[in-house]
């Protein structure tokens, strides 16, 4: 197989309380099968991309959605269909920020899907998979030492070899 492509990013501030980030991945694909020496070759074009908006609403609150595509592609099974979702998250800092609770639901559309077709001489399938993509999570972190300053180490050569060491 080969793929050569090119990505773009794209990450910028619009404003104190608004982040863009995306990016975009296209590539040429091509494969080539060698079957008993009956050369057999596919190739496509295909793309990725990924869109994260971030919300910060103050400063210990913020919220962000997260926009996943993937183009169709071919595989040595066949041609992959498109598929995609979405990510919603937020977060909020409490304690001096020594702490944080998360809440992140994944696929909030439910629409993350698998689906295949594979052709060959005398033979036809579809294969289409749904994960139980749409998930919630909660998180509790607590930072142990979160803003202790360290101590500064001893200057001069206190028992040391000349080389600090």
């Amino acid at each position: 197989s080969h793929s050569p492509g090119i990505e773009f990013t794209y990450n910028q501030t619009l404003s104190k309380w608004f982040r863009i980030n995306g990016n975009v991945s296209a590539f040429y694909y091509l494969l080539e099968a060698d079957e008993a020496y009956n050369t057999a070759q596919t190739e496509n074009f295909s793309y990725t991309s990924r869109l994260s908006l971030n919300f910060i609403l103050t400063k210990s609150f913020d919220m962000q959605l997260t926009g996943n595509y993937k183009g169709p592609s071919i595989s040595v099974q066949g041609e992959v269909k498109p598929m995609g979702n979405v990510d919603f998250g937020c977060k909020k800092e409490f304690w001096n920020k020594k702490a944080s609770l998360a809440f992140k639901i994944s696929d909030i559309f439910n629409t993350q899907r698998f689906y295949i077709e594979s052709s060959y001489t005398n033979y036809y399938a579809e294969v289409s998979h749904k994960w139980e993509t749409r998930t919630a999570y909660l998180t509790f972190t607590y930072r142990i030492n979160q803003g202790v300053e360290k101590r500064e180490k001893p200057k001069g050569n206190e028992g040391g070899s000349e080389m600090g060491m």
